[in-house]
Protein backbone atom coordinates (compact mmCIF):
# COMPACT_ATOMS: atom_id res chain seq x y z
CA UNK A 1 0.00 0.00 0.00
CA UNK A 2 0.98 3.61 -0.50
CA UNK A 3 0.70 4.76 2.88
CA UNK A 4 1.48 8.22 2.29
CA UNK A 5 -2.12 8.26 0.58
CA UNK A 6 -3.81 6.47 3.40
CA UNK A 7 -5.29 7.63 6.86
CA UNK A 8 -3.69 6.01 9.89
CA UNK A 9 -7.10 4.43 10.45
CA UNK A 10 -7.28 2.98 7.15
CA UNK A 11 -3.93 1.26 7.27
CA UNK A 12 -5.05 -0.68 10.19
CA UNK A 13 -8.24 -2.06 8.54
CA UNK A 14 -6.25 -3.11 5.53
CA UNK A 15 -3.93 -4.81 7.47
CA UNK A 16 -6.74 -6.50 9.20
CA UNK A 17 -8.48 -7.65 6.19
CA UNK A 18 -5.45 -8.91 4.59
CA UNK A 19 -4.06 -10.82 8.10
CA UNK A 20 -7.86 -11.81 8.32
CA UNK A 21 -7.09 -14.47 5.54
CA UNK A 22 -5.57 -16.77 7.95
CA UNK A 23 -7.09 -17.30 11.40
CA UNK A 24 -3.95 -18.10 13.24
CA UNK A 25 -2.54 -14.73 11.82
CA UNK A 26 -3.75 -10.77 13.06
CA UNK A 27 -2.25 -7.64 12.54
CA UNK A 28 0.35 -5.89 15.21
CA UNK A 29 1.90 -3.51 12.68
CA UNK A 30 3.45 -2.62 9.68
CA UNK A 31 6.17 -2.13 7.45
CA UNK A 32 7.03 0.56 4.99
CA UNK A 33 9.56 2.35 2.85
CA UNK A 34 10.12 4.85 -0.12
CA UNK A 35 8.52 3.73 -3.61
CA UNK A 36 12.08 5.21 -5.12
CA UNK A 37 14.23 1.97 -2.20
CA UNK A 38 11.74 -0.52 -4.49
CA UNK A 39 12.54 0.84 -7.99
CA UNK A 40 16.19 1.17 -7.02
CA UNK A 41 16.67 -2.56 -6.54
CA UNK A 42 19.05 -4.08 -9.51
CA UNK A 43 20.04 -6.77 -10.54
CA UNK A 44 23.67 -7.90 -11.55
CA UNK A 45 23.59 -6.76 -14.71
CA UNK A 46 22.29 -3.18 -13.21
CA UNK A 47 19.11 -3.53 -14.94
CA UNK A 48 16.00 -3.12 -12.41
CA UNK A 49 14.77 -5.96 -10.55
CA UNK A 50 11.19 -4.89 -10.13
CA UNK A 51 8.46 -2.90 -10.86
CA UNK A 52 5.86 -1.11 -8.96
CA UNK A 53 2.24 -0.88 -10.23
CA UNK A 54 -0.68 1.09 -9.29
CA UNK A 55 -3.36 -1.65 -8.17
CA UNK A 56 -6.69 -0.59 -6.93
CA UNK A 57 -8.69 -2.21 -4.93
CA UNK A 58 -12.69 -1.87 -5.98
CA UNK A 59 -15.27 -4.34 -5.05
CA UNK A 60 -13.42 -6.99 -3.81
CA UNK A 61 -15.64 -9.56 -1.89
CA UNK A 62 -12.98 -10.21 1.17
CA UNK A 63 -10.74 -6.77 0.72
CA UNK A 64 -11.81 -2.97 1.43
CA UNK A 65 -11.72 -0.73 -1.28
CA UNK A 66 -8.25 0.84 -1.47
CA UNK A 67 -7.24 3.11 -4.07
CA UNK A 68 -3.37 3.25 -2.91
CA UNK A 69 -3.13 -0.48 -3.56
CA UNK A 70 0.14 -1.55 -5.60
CA UNK A 71 1.93 -4.46 -6.54
CA UNK A 72 5.00 -5.38 -6.67
CA UNK A 73 6.26 -7.55 -9.85
CA UNK A 74 9.65 -8.64 -11.12
CA UNK A 75 11.15 -7.49 -14.61
CA UNK A 76 11.44 -10.81 -15.96
CA UNK A 77 11.68 -14.30 -14.94
CA UNK A 78 14.07 -14.36 -12.43
CA UNK A 79 16.57 -17.57 -11.32
CA UNK A 80 15.98 -18.80 -7.48
CA UNK A 81 19.48 -16.76 -6.66
CA UNK A 82 18.20 -12.98 -7.85
CA UNK A 83 14.95 -13.93 -6.23
CA UNK A 84 16.38 -14.47 -2.61
CA UNK A 85 18.66 -11.78 -3.29
CA UNK A 86 15.75 -9.49 -3.71
CA UNK A 87 13.87 -10.84 -1.04
CA UNK A 88 16.76 -9.81 1.52
CA UNK A 89 17.49 -6.58 0.05
CA UNK A 90 13.40 -5.78 0.26
CA UNK A 91 13.38 -6.70 4.25
CA UNK A 92 16.23 -4.42 5.08
CA UNK A 93 14.61 -1.60 2.87
CA UNK A 94 11.27 -2.16 4.37
CA UNK A 95 13.03 -2.33 8.36
CA UNK A 96 11.30 -2.27 11.75
CA UNK A 97 8.11 -2.89 12.52
CA UNK A 98 5.72 -0.09 13.13
CA UNK A 99 3.14 -1.00 15.93
CA UNK A 100 -0.17 0.21 15.84
CA UNK A 101 -1.22 2.29 18.74
CA UNK A 102 -2.93 0.20 21.33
Amino acid sequence: MRLNHLKDEDVVRHAHAIASHNPKDHAVGHIGCQADQIRHLLLDDGTRAVCLLDAPIVGDPELPDNQAHALLVATRELPDDDVAKIRTRLLIAFGELQRFAA
